[in-house]
């Protein structure tokens, strides 16, 4: 048997799905230990590439519905094939309580785990606690997190605060995409006690900034890498968009001591799990005021 997990979507989509998956592949393999599980996307390689006994197959045409939850068919060599849409967006019914958030990922898996039972005899129990699949990332599968390692060890204790900005544009229309940079710059200004780390183009240029790109020196995704130096850093700032949406794993909703400052649409559209034990700070993206407001008292506290 073959299973493809598959979405037509953006990296973001799926890192949020990741933790699901690997759920799925381990409840698979302990009834059909000589599946072969692939994840197709459209999307760069090494996006979800750590996910256990999961082959990765990025760059890809995809050739199955997207609003389809389950589908089904026989390959060339006779093998049973099951594709499965990793898509929360595929039905309005998953998004109507918050957007594409952890409560729609949920209704979500809980829908595809029910058709793999009952039409194909395929059992997947629902984990007894629904946060032990918030996304986690195998970091040692990305060997550049080990130049975050080092910068982190180069710094120390030399700054009172890490500030991570996820500062690219949007795709899915989450947010209005604006300009950091004014709003960085006096903010390194005002806190030079503080570091910023900046994961897209910037023309500033300061001693407390920094570009991740640079420091992580990879020539290609380096969403992963990004969402491992989003774990040492106490402020993480952004719309939802790439960086800030793999900045969403497991250590950080579940770190007390963490602040997600949102600038979107909705609070739904950023704030993916809100159950957790991190801080929120919230508000639309059109409201220059008040994200300076938020960004000045989060660094402050």
């Amino acid at each position: 048997m073959k299973i493809i997990f598959y979405n037509h979507y953006h990296r973001g989509d799926l890192h949020f799905s990741r933790s699901f998956v690997e759920h799925t592949v381990l409840a698979i393999v302990k009834n059909y230990p000589n599946t072969e599980f692939l994840y197709v996307h459209q999307n760069s390689p090494d996006t979800i590439s750590d996910i256990v006994n999961v082959r990765e197959v990025s760059n890809s045409e995809i050739n199955f519905p997207p609003n389809n939850q389950v589908s089904h068919g026989i390959d060339e060599n006779g093998d049973k094939v099951i594709a499965i849409n990793t898509w929360v967006g595929s039905n309005d019914f998953f998004r109507e309580d918050c957007g594409c958030c952890f409560v729609g990922n949920q209704k979500l898996w809980s829908t595809i785990w029910s058709i793999l039972d009952q039409e194909h005899g395929v059992v997947v129990v629902p984990p007894d606690n629904w946060e032990d699949v918030l996304p986690k990332i195998n970091y040692d599968s990305y060997s550049y997190c080990s130049f975050i390692d080092d910068h982190l060890r180069e710094i120390n204790d030399k700054y009172q605060k890490k500030v991570f900005v996820s500062n690219g544009v949007v795709l899915s229309n989450q947010a209005i995409n604006f300009d950091f940079d004014p709003i960085i710059q006096r903010a390194s200004q005002n806190h030079p006690d503080c570091v910023f780390y900046l994961t897209d183009d910037t023309g500033l240029d300061a001693p407390n900034i920094y570009k991740t790109r640079e420091l992580i020196k990879k020539d290609g995704c380096d969403l992963n890498e990004n969402s491992y130096l989003s774990r040492s850093c106490d402020v993480l700032i952004g719309r939802a968009s790439g960086p800030f949406a793999f900045a969403c794993c497991y250590e950080n909703f579940m770190d007390k001591n963490k602040t997600f400052c949102i600038f979107t649409n909705g609070i739904g559209e950023g704030a993916w799990h809100t159950d957790g034990k991190c801080n929120y700070k919230w508000c639309r993206s059109e409201n220059f005021p008040e994200i300076e407001n938020i960004i000045e008292t989060s660094l402050g506290e």
